[in-house]
């Protein structure tokens, strides 16, 4: 008698802790479906222009797929442009990522994804496949390498207010170390070990970082030169409109990396951004021949800011110039900083400023720094701190 009468008095006590919790986790389901399904719209672009969008798929016959099954593939980019358009008026704006992908992408992240934004959810500013602006000067060409495990849709806030101020961007999808990168037939091509970053041990991942920033290099290398090819044929979308006496090149994380390794050597780059890279390479003990501004994130802490000062000052290039913003975080650069990512800021990968203000802060540098060298448009952002920005720290000449 005595034991049943201690197992009624717990059953008292943890029945109405059970349905506490059970309340409690239906109550967090409920919100996280809400939060995750919640329509929202990017922020708009602030140059004068409407902004088109369109997707190539180029082959570079010159060089083997060194992740491809078989042994006769040649290298595939898929790659994402931006540009100053005239839409009809009548235009709706394309899907932030087109179906195929989100499906795809969705089913590459499994159950993170019901942690995450639904892309269908998400919507941006351009128009699929709109003409090129006829009232746009010549327009200067920048080329955009994504970071590791991300794709050119995650950067559609920078992207689309550097077109919307006459800028062309293109913008590539690497395949095999991407997460995904679908092809127009439907194709579709998903991250290979062989193209991963190891995890498991510091130096394996350098390693792993260094060969896969040497290979994206070769990547814009090739975009360039289609670039070159498209504005040369007469009947393409931008025949004769790229200026490409001005052409910049830049990047985020290990795309940044890869983006100041090009501009070491390939002399049609002009001017290069890296947005919080650590820089792999030659361009450490050679230097940087064109102008270079490095944007970086703040360390979440003290001692992450030593580490990271250290690992700058021993890469640091002669004459870059750097930026660092206050509050933002190594995520903070691209769209997740404003979509439903609740597990990113548990982990540190966002930071405390707010999303839409970090990634204003993020276009209106990249874009100043393009004018002054691609345009010859001095700005101020550039020479000192500035009142409208007190996040900003600048550093170098």
């Amino acid at each position: 008698m005595l034991r049943s009468s201690v197992w009624r008095q717990w059953f008292r006590i943890l029945l109405p802790l059970a349905a506490l919790g059970l309340l409690l986790a239906l109550a967090g389901a409920t919100w996280i479906a809400f939060e995750r399904s919640r329509p929202i719209t990017l922020p708009a672009p602030s140059g004068p222009f409407a902004v088109g969008r369109a997707v190539f798929d180029w082959v570079d016959a010159s060089r083997p797929e060194a992740f491809a099954p078989g042994p006769t593939a040649r290298r595939e980019l898929l790659v994402w442009v931006w540009y100053p358009a005239a839409p009809a008026p009548a235009a709706g704006l394309g899907p932030y990522l087109p179906q195929a992908w989100g499906r795809a992408r969705a089913a590459d992240m499994g159950l993170g994804a019901l942690l995450s934004q639904q892309f269908e959810t998400i919507s941006g500013h351009a128009v699929e496949n709109a003409p090129l602006a006829p009232w746009a000067d010549r327009v200067p060409l920048l080329v955009f390498s994504t970071g590791y495990g991300r794709l050119p849709a995650d950067y559609t806030t920078l992207l689309e207010d550097l077109a919307s101020h006459g800028y062309l961007i293109a913008a590539i999808a690497n395949p095999y170390s991407a997460p995904v990168v679908v092809f127009p037939e439907g194709r579709a091509i998903y991250r290979l070990p062989a193209a991963a970053i190891a995890e498991d041990s510091a130096e394996a991942a350098q390693v792993d970082a260094a060969r896969l920033a040497t290979l994206w290099a070769q990547d814009i290398h090739f975009t360039i030169d289609q670039m070159e090819r498209l504005n040369a044929d007469p009947v393409g979308p931008f025949a004769g409109r790229l200026d490409l006496a001005r052409i910049g090149v830049f990047g985020h994380s290990l795309g940044g990396a890869a983006s100041a390794e090009v501009c070491r050597t390939d002399r049609r780059c002009r001017a290069v951004v890296d947005l919080d890279g650590t820089l792999y390479g030659q361009v450490t003990q050679q230097g940087m021949p064109v102008p270079f501004l490095i944007v970086s994130s703040e360390p979440p802490s003290p001692r992450a800011a030593a580490e990271d000062n250290r690992s700058f000052a021993a890469s640091l290039v002669r004459g870059a110039a750097e930026i660092s913003v206050q509050g933002t975080r190594h995520m903070n650069f691209t769209d997740l900083a404003v979509a439903f990512s609740p597990l990113l800021k548990l982990t540190g990968m966002l930071g405390p400023i707010d999303g839409r203000r970090g990634l204003a802060i993020t276009a209106v540098y990249t874009r100043s720094f393009f004018d002054r060298f691609l345009r010859d448009v001095d700005s101020p952002l550039l020479t000192g701190p500035s009142p409208a920005y007190p996040e900003v720290r600048l550093d170098g000449p």
